[in-house]
């Protein structure tokens, strides 16, 4: 017998070639499902970091106006810094005149 047409050996041949397809076509679609999730995780990534931005302008500016809240207060409920600053050399000109007349006064003591 020669090696001729064999009807069996042609549908194996067939069904391995369906397989073969079938299972490119299962990669392709896995392959693409991949990349969609890595854009989609990318994308939300993009968004986190948008958003962890977002909230640290926000705390940032609510720190700032804080601080300037507090500079204008100032001391004792003065609302202008340079009222809190005249307060401060006020205070400390009468701290230091305070120590000057001590001192004074006990360089007094010790002459007597």
């Amino acid at each position: 017998m020669t090696d001729s047409y064999n009807p069996v050996l042609a549908e194996l041949e067939s069904e391995e070639e369906l397989y073969r397809q079938e299972y490119e076509k299962d990669l392709q679609e896995q392959a693409e499902v991949e990349r969609q999730e890595q854009i989609a995780a990318q994308e939300r990534n993009v968004q986190q970091k948008q958003e962890a931005l977002e909230a640290n302008i926000a705390e940032a500016e609510q720190q700032a106006e804080e601080e300037r809240s507090i500079a204008n207060t100032g001391i004792a409920g003065y609302e202008h810094p340079g009222v809190a600053f005249e307060a401060i050399g006020d205070t400390g000109r009468e701290v230091f005149e305070g120590l000057v007349d001590t001192a004074l006064g006990l360089g007094m003591v010790n002459l007597d």
